[in-house]
This record gives C-alpha cells, structure tokens and sequence, in this order.
C-alpha cells in the first residue's frame, strides 16, 4: 500500500492511467468509451460509499468540516448518474477529456509563472509543456470530426499528456536549479536541485528569519 502510495505521490500512475486509456482509445475507440465511463462511474460510487462509511466512524470532533458525508454522496450520485446516462454520455467524452487537458495546462503555466518569479532556471520548459498541452486540449474540444475519429484524437492526446506529465516530474523537477541571485547564494557546480531540498532548506531559514 505504501507503494502504490508513494507511485501516485510521484505521478507514475496518472501517467500510467493516460497512458493506457490514450492507447485504448486509439485502438478500440468505440469500446473503451463504455469501459472508461463504468469504470469511472464505479470508482465514484465505491469511494462514496467508503467516504461516507467513514464519516460514521469518526467522532463529532473528527468529523467536524471534513465535509467527508456530503462529498461521499456528491460522488455516489455522481457516479450513479454516469451508470444512468452512459449512452448519452458517450459523445462527450473528447470534450471532457480536452476540458480535463486543460486544466492541467492552467496548472503547468501557473508553475512556470511561479519558477520565474523566483528566478529559477529554464522555467521556460513547463511553460512550453503546458503550451503543448493546450494545443491537446484544444484538438480535443474544438475539432469537428466524426466521433470516432475525435475518439483516436482525444487517446493520442492522453498519450501525449503522459510523455509531457513524465518529461515534468520525473526529470525537469529533479534536474533544475534556483538562480537565487537576489539572495546572493552559489550553488556548487554538482548540485542537483529537488523539490524536498528546496522545503528542506525554507524550513530551517525559518527560525532563523525569526
């Protein structure tokens, strides 16, 4: 458990998850749009149910503002309503996968915003990911093809995704380094630059600044 844990913390199983899905749409369009919707629709409910299993577990003083009762039963009906309208659902499915890529790319462009503004170097990369990633999402949302078709481009888009979310966590954010010129500090020529280093060193500045 702490495994698949730690995976989902890294990103690897959002990448997988793109990944596979890309290639079942591009492969067996048609069919996986059922899959992708039960499967979906499934998920929600059993999270529901668990989330409101729990509320009823936890005392008042636990429970209270954990909002676990009304969120478990936003999924469930949520998910009930996808098992209800999968028929009619199915032809959406592009354009929730493009609003999906979407907001994804708000996130990247916000994070290459907030790299620059602390003089980092080449923040210019996740601002061309997520520039990457709005060309997916808009394929997704604005190309009027026949459904199939827009099928295939919404997994090629997902499988896209999965490169990019890889090339983002997996090297940028372990390979780049803060400038920190207003600050006045040299990093030496073999340091690596991570996000846990970087918290690391603001969480005993902090006594200091004190």
């Amino acid at each position: 458990m702490n495994r698949i844990l730690d995976l989902v913390k890294k990103g690897y199983l959002y990448a997988l998850i793109c990944l596979v899905t890309g290639l079942l749409l591009v492969i067996w369009p048609g069919q996986t749009v059922w899959g992708v919707y039960i499967t979906a629709a499934s998920a929600l409910v059993v999270m529901g149910g668990l989330r409101i299993f729990r509320y009823f577990r936890l005392d008042a003083i636990e429970a209270h503002r954990r909002l676990a009762l009304a969120s478990g039963g936003i999924f469930c009906v949520i998910g009930a309503l996808l098992l209800i309208y999968r028929g009619r659902l199915g032809d959406w499915l592009p354009e929730l996968v493009g609003f999906a890529l979407l907001c994804v790319c708000c996130i990247r462009a916000q994070g290459a915003i907030d790299m620059l503004r602390r003089s980092f170097d080449k923040w210019w990369w996740p601002l061309l990911c997520a520039l990457l990633t709005l060309a997916c999402a808009l394929l997704c949302l604005l190309g009027s093809f026949d459904l199939n078709i827009k099928l295939i481009l919404a997994g090629a888009a997902l499988i896209v995704e999965s490169g990019i979310h890889i090339f983002c966590d997996l090297w940028f954010s372990r390979t780049d380094r803060p400038a920190r010129k207003g600050r006045g500090e040299v990093q030496p020529a073999n340091y690596t630059y991570t996000w846990k280093a970087e918290e690391e060193k603001a969480e005993e500045e902090e006594p200091a600044e004190a």
